[in-house]
């Protein structure tokens, strides 16, 4: 298989090994790290929110029943709200 290349430059490289959840530290912070200094837009969609924060998000939209700007700290209120129920 050929690498392919992302937009930061870096080749990208699936990893095999077992299903489920499992962080490649390392590479995580390689990418936080690459992701905080590009001085070009991002588009970044996630759930992570120590991530996006740790990235350097600065204007963050809120997709629910409608799109809206709003803050990290409303982002982090929302969802870690307990599931109604």
């Amino acid at each position: 298989m050929t690498p392919r290349t992302c937009d930061l430059g870096a080749p990208y490289r699936p990893r095999p090994g077992p299903s489920g959840p499992r962080r490649d530290l390392s590479g995580l912070r390689q990418l936080t790290s690459a992701l905080h200094s590009y001085e070009g837009a991002l588009l970044v969609a996630g759930h992570d929110l120590t991530f996006l924060e740790s990235i350097g998000v600065t204007r963050w939209l809120l997709v629910a029943e409608d799109l809206r700007e709003t803050t990290a700290e409303e982002a982090r209120d929302l969802l870690t709200a307990p599931e109604p129920g």
